[in-house]
């Protein structure tokens, strides 16, 4: 019985995943980096219309990136997620590239990111979800949330010097 139900299951996610350029439920092992996700048997999916601070660009609290990969690692591993492509999915085929991210529930992830100022919307005005990315980075940056909190401590971090190396200590 328990393998029935395991391949009805199987077999309504792989007509959900022929269906237009949404995936069906697919689980995420999580964050490959502060945009990028791991799925199994698709590989690294990133997420689509967004961007993330270089991880050297640092602040009092840390890195945003790494706070955004964090972030991302909890609101997706080992959960699963709906992918959408910017292209409609050829049937029999394995989606690659990047891709908007739903959780189950309806939450988009990638807006998530965005509205909690850890990362920012990319590209033009184009896009299905491209509106719903920039009111989001608007309202992190009227809220002052995340990298817009606190622009003035943004740092960047300085190669440490070598003893012996400044000429000015050295006498003739």
């Amino acid at each position: 019985m328990q393998i029935l139900r395991t391949l009805s299951v199987a077999a309504v996610a792989v007509l959900q995943l022929s269906a237009g350029n949404r995936t069906g439920p697919v689980l995420v092992t999580g964050a490959a980096s502060a945009r990028a996700i791991v799925v199994p048997g698709t590989g690294r999916v990133t997420l689509l219309g967004i961007r993330t601070p270089p991880t050297a660009r640092t602040w009092t609290g840390g890195s945003i990136a790494l706070d955004a990969r964090e972030r991302l690692n909890g609101l997706v591993a080992h959960r699963f997620v709906r992918l959408e492509y910017p292209h409609p999915i050829e049937t029999g085929t394995v989606p690659r590239g990047a891709a908007y991210v739903f959780l189950e529930d309806g939450t988009f992830v990638n807006r998530v990111l965005v509205r909690e100022g850890l990362a920012r919307a990319s590209g033009g005005r184009s896009g299905a979800h491209a509106a719903a990315l920039q009111e989001a980075e608007a309202d992190a940056r009227a809220e002052r949330r995340g990298m817009w909190a606190r622009q003035s401590n943004y740092t960047t971090p300085q190669l440490p010097t070598t003893q012996g190396d400044n000429s000015q200590d050295k006498t003739p």
